[in-house]
């Protein structure tokens, strides 16, 4: 099932890319948060993985697709939709959000997904009209890729 997404223009993605890179990316697990930022190490998400017997992960959110505000409810429904596909799946999975500047542009809630294929991600971002998901491996740096 895909969630439609409205017709707008289409914001400067240069602008957006360079956004996506200064986001903080949280989760929330048991021990604590997460902080998870493109382009470096996490081991927290390391200490994660290793304890639950994955090697890889995926960072995405299902609000505000392709980077255009939508109302409170509307993302709040599209967000309950992708944690249902991800239990469905059953993936082990962590809420958290994305954090850029508040004044900005507000914090979105997100899943930090464990188990699952930078290429899954990929698609379950598309799924969910994101323009870009953050991916990992095991003691590799965290990846924004595209959709």
């Amino acid at each position: 099932m895909s969630i439609p997404v409205k017709n707008h223009p289409s914001p400067d993605r240069r602008a957006l890319w360079d956004a996506y890179r200064r986001t903080t990316y949280l989760a929330r697990t048991g021990d604590g948060e997460i902080r998870i930022h493109p382009d470096r190490h996490s081991p927290g998400v390391d200490a994660l993985l290793t304890a639950h017997g994955a090697d890889q992960w995926v960072y995405v959110t299902a609000y505000n697709p392709e980077s255009r505000r939508l109302s409170e409810e509307e993302n709040v429904v599209r967000q309950q939709a992708l944690v249902r596909a991800v239990h469905d799946r059953g993936l082990t999975f962590f809420e958290g959000e994305s954090v850029l500047d508040a004044a900005a542009w507000p914090p979105e809630p997100s899943l930090l997904i464990l188990g699952i294929s930078p290429e899954e991600g990929r698609v379950l971002g598309q799924r969910f009209g994101q323009l870009a998901v953050v991916v990992g491996r095991l003691d590799q740096p965290a990846r924004l890729v595209a959709c």
